[in-house]
């Protein structure tokens, strides 16, 4: 639904609805490519929220339940350095004058990453 929001509603260069990705999830940086790729194709502006992850017991629970292997990063190592991964491509994608994105962390170390690597005055 967000994503056929985005193509109905653009009006400019502007991202008006944002899509979230979930940096637990172990395909989320390359959704997060293939999702970018494909709106810049359409011409569309895409904007994500991007989190570190809210739903990490019930996707487990949920792929144990249906028999298939975990949709989660195996560790929080994994999950931190997807999340910078993602904030990094992102950031790139803006300073190239594409899309937008709301950085949703508590992570100190990602914190300190985006106040590094942005000019925030």
């Amino acid at each position: 639904m967000t994503y056929s929001a985005a193509i109905t509603y653009y009006k400019d260069d502007n991202p008006i609805v944002s899509s979230t990705i979930q940096a637990y999830l172990k395909d989320a940086k390359e959704r997060l490519i293939q999702t970018t790729n494909a709106a810049e194709k359409m011409g569309i502006p895409m904007g994500f929220k991007l989190v570190r992850g809210a739903y990490m017991s019930s996707e487990g629970r949920l792929a144990a339940s249906y028999g298939v292997k975990s949709p989660i990063h195996d560790s929080i190592e994994q999950t931190h350095a997807c999340y910078n991964g993602c904030e990094s491509f992102m950031l790139e994608q803006i300073a190239n004058g594409s899309g937008a994105v709301v950085l949703a962390t508590h992570n100190i170390e990602s914190a300190v990453f985006i106040t590094q690597t942005c000019d925030l005055r």
